[in-house]
């Protein structure tokens, strides 16, 4: 996560090391505003009952989207898990059974001098 003082919106690749491997992963981040960053304040009032917090932070709001390719990881951690309902062999036919990509979607709250995340989506 990178920010600054007139930063609006950015595009960046890391190498990260997950549990499928080590993965190159891209991120885009934009700053939140108007109707976008309304609905968020609108999810947090919902959600939280107590901020310790909120006085000592920037409020400037950011949405992270993270993005993995997970074929493409290197020194991949192979394994299969199926559920009771699944039945099939190992091979081809449970190739499509699970994602080959990962998807992240977190709002993030604050600046250079620290950061929270308030809210994260992870497919």
């Amino acid at each position: 996560f990178e920010v600054g003082e007139n930063f609006e919106f950015s595009t960046f690749n890391a190498t990260e090391e997950m549990p499928t491997g080590l993965c190159d992963t891209f991120y885009t981040q934009h700053k939140m505003d108007g109707v976008e960053a309304a609905d968020h304040e609108q999810f947090v009032q919902d959600h939280v009952e107590e901020d310790a917090q909120s006085s000592s932070m920037d409020q400037t709001l950011w949405e992270v989207v993270q993005s993995v390719e997970l074929d493409k990881c290197s020194k991949r951690v192979e394994f299969q898990v199926l559920s009771a309902d699944i039945r099939c062999t190992a091979g081809a036919q449970c190739a499509n059974l699970f994602s080959q990509s990962s998807h992240g979607v977190f709002r993030i709250r604050g600046d250079q001098r620290g950061v929270r995340i308030e809210k994260a989506q992870v497919h």
